[in-house]
Formats: C-alpha cells, sequence, structure tokens
C-alpha cells in the first residue's frame, strides 16, 4: 500500500511526503486507499499530537462528500472538535453539513442554530453553509454567514450579491443601505 509508511517518529519531511501523497490519491479519486493509509497512522499511539491533528483533519476531508462515510466523518470532527478547541466553531459547523447532505435535517438545523458566524475563520465553509441555511428559511443567520465571508473575502462580489438579495428577503433596508455605501 502506497499510502503507508513504518511505525515509530516521523520527520517532518516524511509528514509531507505522506500528506502530498494522500492529495495525489485523493485528486486520482483513490479515497478508500488514502482513508485506510491515513487510518493506519492514526492508531498508532506514538503519533505527535500536531500530527495526529493534521492527519485526522485530511481524513475528514477525504471522506467528507462521501455519504457512506458520514458516520465516521461524524465521530472524526466531534474527536478534532476536542483535541482542537480553537476551531470547534469549524467543526461543529463541518459536521452539521454532514447531516445537511445525510438528510438529517433536525440534527443539522440543531447545530447550525447554536453557531456564531462570525466567529468562522473559513470562507469556503461558510459559502457552503449559506446554501444549507437558506434552504432551511434561517435568513438572519445566513445574512451573519454571508457578512463574515464579505469580511474574509472582500472580492467574492457574488457573496456580496447574495448578502444583498438575503437582506432584501429580511426587509433589512438600514443594513441594505449601509452595505451598498461600503
Amino acid at each position: 500500500n502506497r499510502f503507508s509508511f513504518s511505525d515509530g517518529e516521523w520527520s517532518s519531511d516524511k509528514i509531507e511526503k505522506f500528506l502530498i501523497l494522500c492529495d495525489i490519491g485523493k485528486q486520482q479519486l483513490f479515497t478508500a486507499k488514502v482513508a485506510d493509509g491515513i487510518r493506519t497512522q492514526l492508531a498508532q499511539p506514538t503519533l505527535d499530537v500536531e500530527l495526529k491533528l493534521r492527519l485526522r483533519t485530511f481524513l475528514v476531508g477525504v471522506l467528507e462528500r462521501d455519504p457512506s462515510a458520514a458516520a465516521e466523518v461524524e465521530e472524526q470532527l466531534k474527536q478534532l472538535a476536542v483535541e482542537d478547541p480553537a476551531h470547534k466553531l469549524e467543526y461543529e459547523l463541518r459536521r452539521a453539513l454532514v447531516y445537511h447532505r445525510s438528510q438529517r435535517v433536525d440534527l443539522a438545523q440543531a447545530i447550525v442554530a447554536g453557531i456564531d458566524f462570525t466567529q468562522v475563520t473559513d470562507a469556503p465553509l461558510l459559502l457552503e453553509a449559506v446554501d444549507a441555511l437558506l434552504s432551511y428559511g434561517f435568513l438572519e443567520e445566513a445574512e451573519v454567514a454571508l457578512a463574515t465571508i464579505n469580511r474574509l473575502e472582500p472580492s467574492d462580489l457574488l457573496s456580496w450579491e447574495r448578502r444583498l438579495s438575503v437582506l432584501v428577503s429580511l426587509r433589512s433596508e438600514t443594513t441594505f443601505r449601509s452595505v451598498i455605501r461600503s
């Protein structure tokens, strides 16, 4: 299996080579082999904490679009939220989107209702969340998420347009005018 290396200490060069190999495998749709290789490495008890976070995050990225892996992705995201509390909101939002894609609307809605979208710093993740928020009728939350995207990625004109559209739907003329002027 190309997606595994020997046990023991990993040099930073070895880590980068492994992640590059996994990324190439992911791009070529060898997701099962890549995921197995990452799972094998995560099972090592002597794995460095930072490396474990990187590998677990990469594993989520490999599996999160696969509906058959939803349960595993959910567990990995829960673990990441515990292991990396600085990015807990992003992991929770990712978990909500996993539920959304799995048609588990009640769980997705419960999570997104508790997220402060101004604290999420991943613009592509927020952009995906906006679609889910709008489909649930959470216009206020969608507007906050879009405002955060506008702050993080001011050159994303589509997000500005979508935000203005949401503000019109919310009948928020004052904010609408303020956004147009900025």
